[in-house]
């Protein structure tokens, strides 16, 4: 048998032109007598199933039809076997009352079991038999016109026999109400560009309104109801229709054509009439089949979260009986749903003896991957909890500086401890682990300095000392973006100089548990400090960002147009950080410093920076806020009952934790101040006292106010009132 088989492959490999050649050589198969075009012609491999499923097999509808009415009609009474004999002998009456009781799919069976009953139920009388069992079951689509009921039932419920091929996996297509296979809906069925050579697509062409005339399909394919995406105006591109449809309509459509160019009395009023009804007759076909295929994907979506169910519920039993030959519940526990997965791809509807013995070890495989996952998690707990206890032990605004939890693990100690092959958690010495933590803290940060520091123009290698490295990064130029922020799309601070360098790279996020360490060097953002830096007069090649800090000064984009907000018509006033960050929105920008007065005036209109009420400020004195940071007034009532400071100043008492980051809103960067330039916001009344409060005005403003405190009708400069001017001269 399997020489045959080899045979018969190689014999379906030869080319036309080499088989009357090489025909001799296979004489001794049993195909004598039979032409080579004919063994060289086979019905190719039909799909039986939805591909995307590999569960549903056959009509599956019928047996869900079936199952649910079984369940409605449930009694407590036992089945018994009916003597077919002595029903058919029943009166007619009876006969007819009992059909009526039944449900079409018991219909179409009955007609299916012997030719006499057969006979019964097809006969003309018994039709209004039909009619009344799809009244009485409204959940079925309803039959349409031109098509009886019994062939509607048949339909609905008969088997996935192909009605051209005989091949099986054909679900009935409710438009051209046939049942066509994989094989033959490739064959059979065509797009509109599959006949552009019998109906053009130009304009001019008559035969376009054959598309509309034509019944049509959504489906997918032969083994499912799913429909490709229907409305819109690339509907046509996904309609299917049958190639022998389409002909004869071609047919008929120039028959009409043809009647009215021959000028044939009332042809074109007869055309005028077939248009409309068939039309009409497929505008209500697309209607029916649209109802039967929503029916049949409720069905199939029913039915699939069923077996979705009943896999679980296998999974569940495989993962108990693991659990009670050993296994740590908590794995089995986590494994559950790849074991719903290995269930889906053995094609299991049951769990027998047989199907648990053939995925066992699969099923224990995943199961020891669930332990080895849990191990490794647990020590690294362990790391954890060393770890935040060397943390604690350091001043709240250190915490900056030690290095991520994550590069801890990659310590050769802590990484033989974490991925330890041991079954159970050995205990880790703890003495070692605090004596660990400076000093790998320092290697840490010493390698991320060489490694940014040769990132810098000119860069750096090992021969250069660390504190030269550490000298180019504290400079104000030495400015870096954080890859997985802009990943991200998170805009925030720029990073310039080491401090604000290493406060990133510690960022805390429980939302993600990547370290912000693929930093590179912002070219923009360098020479944007440049230019700051040489506009405030100072060296570019000793200023530090501490420095610039100090300083604190505003300034405007002289790129950004002066825009309307809130009913002020000015510009931004940023300050350094702020202009390195809104710099790489233009292709060139040009900055404008604020004078000192205008400086002052804008920082006293400025809130304080994080928001007092945000979850970002901590006491500076304890480990209180080291989980969780808390909003200002929160962390002075803190410094004030625990550490007798009744009035905290903040930056010393009271710090604002830079490393806790919180991944939905990013940094959620400060708003500048809008700062009024038309009209120009540059006059200060000198009628007033000194106050805490640095104030300018505009004309428009200050007059009426000279006049209302003051009582002033003709301010004069100088006396009254004094210009100061806002942008500083270059």
């Amino acid at each position: 048998m399997t020489e045959n088989v080899v045979f018969c492959m190689d014999f379906a490999a030869l080319t036309r032109s080499d088989s009357f050649r090489n025909f001799l050589a296979y004489q001794v198969l049993p195909f004598h007598g039979v032409g080579v075009d004919e063994l060289l012609e086979g019905q190719p491999n039909v799909c039986k199933r939805a591909l995307y499923d590999p569960y549903f097999r056959a009509n599956y509808m019928t047996g869900w039809v079936m199952k649910e009415a079984r369940k409605a009609t449930r009694t407590c009474f036992k089945y018994k076997r009916l003597n077919l004999s002595r029903f058919l002998a029943l009166p007619t009456d009876i006969l007819f009352g009992i059909f009526e009781c039944l449900h079409p799919v018991d219909l179409y069976h009955l007609i299916q079991s012997t030719r006499t009953v057969r006979s019964i139920i097809l006969h003309p009388r018994y039709r209004g038999v039909w009619t009344s069992a799809f009244r009485e079951h409204k959940d079925l689509p309803s039959c349409p016109k031109g098509i009886s009921e019994p062939q509607w039932s048949s339909l609905l419920f008969g088997p996935d026999t192909c009605d051209i091929c005989g091949n099986r996996g054909a679900l009935a297509d409710f438009s051209f109400q046939k049942r066509l296979c994989e094989a033959c809906w490739g064959t059979h069925l065509v797009y509109q560009r599959d006949m552009v050579h019998i109906i053009s697509e130009n304009p001019p062409n008559q035969l376009l309104v054959v598309w509309s005339l034509v019944p049509r399909t959504f489906r997918r394919g032969g083994t499912t109801h799913f429909l490709s995406n229907m409305g819109g105006s690339h509907e046509a591109s996904y309609a299917r229709y049958l190639r022998k449809d389409v002909e004869a309509m071609v047919d008929k459509v120039k028959e009409f054509l043809g009647d009215i160019a021959a000028e044939v009395p009332g042809a074109a009023e007869k055309y005028r009439v077939f248009l409309s009804e068939v039309t009409a007759k497929r505008d209500e076909n697309d209607v029916n089949a649209s109802g039967a295929n929503g029916w049949a994907q409720t069905i199939y979506s029913h039915l699939f979260s069923e077996r979705e169910r009943s896999k679980k519920e296998m999974a569940k039993r495989c993962m108990t009986r693991l659990a009670n030959i050993g296994h740590d519940p908590r794995d089995t526990a986590a494994a559950q749903n790849m074991a719903f997965t290995i269930l889906f791809r053995h094609s299991a509807t049951r769990l027998t003896r047989k199907v648990y013995r053939k995925i066992k070890p699969k099923l224990e495989i995943i199961v020891n991957a669930q332990k080895r996952k849990r191990l490794i998690l647990e020590r690294k707990d362990v790391v954890k909890s060393c770890y935040t206890e060397y943390s604690r032990t350091l001043k709240p605004e250190q915490w900056t500086s030690i290095m991520p939890l994550h590069e801890v693990f990659k310590d050769t100690l802590f990484k033989d401890f974490i991925f330890s092959e041991a079954d159970v958690i050995r205990e880790i010495s703890k003495k070692d682990a605090l004596a660990r933590f400076p000093q790998l803290t320092l290697e840490f940060m010493d390698s991320q300095v060489y490694r940014l520091a040769s990132l810098l123009p000119g860069g750096a290698d090992h021969s250069v000392a660390s504190i030269d490295c550490y000298a180019r990064l504290n400079l104000a130029t030495s400015v870096f973006d954080c890859r997985l922020c802009q990943f991200h799309d998170i805009s925030g601070v720029a990073l310039c100089g080491w401090t604000n360098i290493c406060s990133h790279m510690n960022q805390k996020s429980p939302e993600s548990s990547v370290p912000h360490l693929r930093l590179e060097f912002n070219s923009v953002g360098s020479a944007t400090s440049l230019s700051l830096i040489r506009s405030l007069g100072l060296d570019p090649g000793t200023t530090t960002p501490k420095q610039l800090d100090l300083i604190d000064a505003r300034f405007f984009c002289g790129t950004c147009p002066i825009l309307s907000m809130r009913g002020i018509r000015g510009r931004k006033a940023y300050t350094w950080t702020e202009c390195i960050t809104h710099a790489p929105t233009h292709a060139t920008c040009s900055w404008q410093l604020l004078t000192p007065e205008a400086t002052r005036f804008v920082k006293e209109q400025e809130p304080l920076y994080p928001s007092p009420m945000s979850l970002a400020w901590g006491c500076n004195h304890c480990s209180e806020h080291f989980e969780k940071s808390v909003s200002l007034p929160s962390a002075k009532a803190h410094v004030d009952e625990s550490h007798g400071i009744e009035q905290p100043v903040v930056g010393k008492d009271v710090i604002a934790y830079k490393h806790q980051f919180n991944f939905p809103r990013g940094y959620s960067s400060r708003k500048p101040f809008r700062y009024s330039l038309e009209p120009p916001c540059q006059f200060m009344c000198k009628m007033c006292p000194k106050r805490p409060i640095y104030q300018l005005w505009s004309m428009e403003y200050l007059v009426p106010h000279l006049w209302r405190k003051h009582h002033v009708a003709e301010p004069r400069q100088h006396d009254h009132w004094e210009k100061v001017e806002i942008v500083a001269q270059n």
